[in-house]
């Protein structure tokens, strides 16, 4: 269940409007924040994210990974953060520059370890899938 840590944290770190970082040079951000669930827009484009016309498919993994990481954060107690631990992702068809958007969702729960999966979607076609195994840690 979502707890008012877990959505404060993502407020807390700035994931709705990043000023700067690996988020604010993806052009990415949280647009949605409930119990189990993210979506995280990305704003592509060709000069920075990929060549002749298709996006690198770091910057689309990157995109998944915020998403996975972001929805199993909504279930975070006080004084834990979320932690990629791994991340498997399958890729239909070229991203191309302009609007992505992945939708995270919590699968499962296991004590500190929370199982993921997103879908990474431009103009309603999938482009990618992600699978992810997220730790809840304490931070050190």
């Amino acid at each position: 269940m979502a707890t008012p840590y877990g959505l404060e944290l993502l407020r807390r770190l700035r994931l709705f409007e990043p000023p700067d970082g690996m988020w604010a040079n993806l052009g990415m951000r949280i647009t949605e924040a409930e119990e189990s669930s993210t979506v995280v827009e990305a704003d592509f484009s060709r000069e920075a994210h990929g060549r002749a016309g298709e996006i690198h498919r770091g910057a689309v993994a990157a995109v998944a990974d915020g998403a996975t990481a972001c929805a199993a954060a909504t279930l975070a107690a006080e004084g834990e953060i979320a932690t990629t631990v791994e991340l498997l992702l399958d890729f239909f068809r070229p991203a191309r520059p302009g609007r992505a958007l992945a939708k995270g969702t919590v699968l499962h729960r296991a004590g500190h370890l929370v199982y993921c999966a997103a879908t990474v979607e431009q103009l309603g076609v999938v482009v990618a899938e992600a699978h992810a195994t997220v730790a809840l840690v304490r931070r050190a």
